[in-house]
């Protein structure tokens, strides 16, 4: 994956779910590669974001700390 196309993919992420960029090029380089996103644990904008992100992403979220 190039730096351009991911950097496109965190931006489309940024604009259509409120999450922290960060947070959305975790979400962007699991999206291309088709793979499950891992964060730490469920905070409260992913919490609120949840419907969202799998409508974008497809695949469930994994926490490493559990939901």
């Amino acid at each position: 994956m190039d730096l351009e196309s991911l950097l496109s993919e965190t931006a489309e992420c940024k604009c259509k779910i409120p999450l922290s960029l960060g947070d959305c090029a975790t979400l962007a380089l699991a999206k291309k590669h088709g793979l499950t996103p891992l964060f730490l644990r469920m905070e409260k904008d992913l919490r609120t974001a949840g419907g969202r992100v799998r409508e974008w992403l497809g695949p469930e979220l994994r926490f490493v700390l559990g939901e």
